[in-house]
């Protein structure tokens, strides 16, 4: 899916974290049409616009969760060919299915109605979650888990973005300056355990539509996927979509390692976003992988910007 790197870019990133998430998402987002992303290794999707069972195939049957960012139809209007096609092709059909989103949501809940009207026994369990921000969905994973963060979007209720973090180990701050002999050292005096202290690594972020989102929901992430529906602000009538620009600094300034832009506007040719893409990334001075999904690509025909 990535095959070339921004210049600049060091070949250490040929083998990064960031980059190996980067390639484990596949996905679609035309603005106003459909956005999904399929993240493989926690097999959760992000949203569940229009075309993703059709592009997912039998690989519907490894999604564990769909995590909803809001109600708008270009986000949530692939959730009944998405639960029909689960319930009857060629796959484990009693797989248990959560749907997560905000809590209150009232397209959601209209949607809720209409599956539980037209599918009335699934053959899975399927259970549909209303969250709020700061609500926490654990992982099969004993280290890893997602939490939920508001997002800047719709003008009532509430509209929700998604971390993806991984409790880790390091060593507490007074002792990181110490050699490789010092730390053996202390261990054998005080215990590995006194030395060392937990921290939640981000690992991945899922805006949904959003204006730019805050810097401390996304500091030291290994990968931020963000709203780029504009390529100038001047084309911004009302505030419920970030530009390239502002996407790009949000990145640049929490200091992620991989950027993945989507909900693009289909108003902006092909050359038109790849140009100033390159040109906001440049001015930026980021050194990271950036991919985006082009608006009028087909699913999983994401763009590496070089």
């Amino acid at each position: 899916m990535l095959t070339r790197l921004p210049p600049g870019l060091n070949n250490e990133f040929i083998m990064s974290l960031a980059l190996n998430l980067l390639n484990s998402i596949e996905g679609y987002s035309r603005a106003k049409y459909s956005t999904w992303f399929y993240f493989r290794p926690d097999n959760t999707l992000f949203d569940a616009g229009e075309g993703v069972s059709t592009t997912l195939s039998n690989r519907i049957y490894g999604v564990e969760r769909i995590l909803i960012s809001h109600g708008h139809g270009d986000h949530i209007g692939g959730i009944p060919g998405f639960l029909f096609s689960r319930a009857s092709s060629m796959g484990d059909v009693e797989k248990p299915l959560e749907i997560c989103y905000p809590k209150g949501d009232r397209n959601v809940q209209k949607m809720i109605s209409y599956v539980q009207g037209i599918l009335r026994d699934p053959p899975f369990e399927l259970t549909w979650r209303g969250l709020s921000p700061g609500d926490r969905i654990e992982l099969p994973a004993e280290n890893r888990f997602i939490d939920c963060f508001p997002t800047e979007h719709i003008r009532s209720g509430i509209s929700l973005g998604y971390r993806i973090l991984e409790t880790r180990n390091r060593l507490r701050h007074e002792y990181r300056d110490l050699s490789q002999s010092e730390i053996v050292e202390r261990i054998r005096e005080i215990g590995r355990q006194e030395m060392s202290e937990t921290y939640d690594k981000p690992l991945l972020i899922y805006g949904g539509d959003s204006m730019p989102i805050p810097t401390h929901y996304v500091e030291g992430a290994e990968v931020l996927l963000h709203d780029a529906t504009f390529l100038f602000p001047e084309d911004r009538q009302e505030k419920t979509h970030a530009t390239v620009e502002e996407a790009v600094e949000v990145a640049r300034k929490a200091g992620v390692k991989g950027l993945l832009l989507f909900h693009l506007s289909t108003r902006y040719r092909r050359s038109e976003i790849r140009k100033v893409i390159q040109e906001v990334v440049s001015r930026s001075g980021l050194k990271i992988p950036v991919v985006y999904s082009f608006p009028r690509g087909l699913p999983t025909n994401l763009q590496t910007v070089d």
